[in-house]
């Protein structure tokens, strides 16, 4: 079976050469230097490439690793027991939007009210102590 050509996917490789030719001198045979790719900047990492393998395309089937299991298997089986959620149903749960005027607090960076102990953790402070 014929490789298909780099430059025309409707041509089979007729190993032309064309494709050795190095980008930046046309009179030149490619070396794999790497300066059509400005390699001297950090930009880039060199990697070396033993072989391409080339095949058909790739089924669903082909991608899943020898040692790995078929989708099936690892969905969530019927027989599994949910967390019981009811004892958390006595919760009292008060968002943001819920307070009146607590968003326009947090919102307000220099209020002198809230402290944010640590990030999404805002703690009222007494005022009390600080005027005495």
């Amino acid at each position: 079976m014929n490789k298909p050509c780099i430059f025309n996917k409707n041509k089979n490789c007729d190993d032309c050469s064309e494709c050795d030719i190095c980008d930046l001198d046309p009179n030149k045979i490619c070396d794999s230097c790497g300066s059509c790719l400005e390699i001297n900047n950090n930009d880039y990492k060199r990697v070396l490439v033993d072989d391409i393998y080339e095949s058909k395309e790739l089924d669903e089937d082909d991608i899943l690793l020898e040692n790995s299991e078929p989708l099936e298997n690892n969905l969530i089986p019927e027989e599994y027991e949910y967390l019981d959620i009811s004892d958390d149903q006595d919760v009292n749960v008060e968002f943001i939007d819920d307070i009146e005027g607590l968003r326009d607090l947090l919102e307000d960076k220099d209020s002198k009210m809230l402290d944010e102990v640590t990030p999404g953790l805002f703690v009222l402070k007494n005022l009390k102590k600080e005027l005495h």
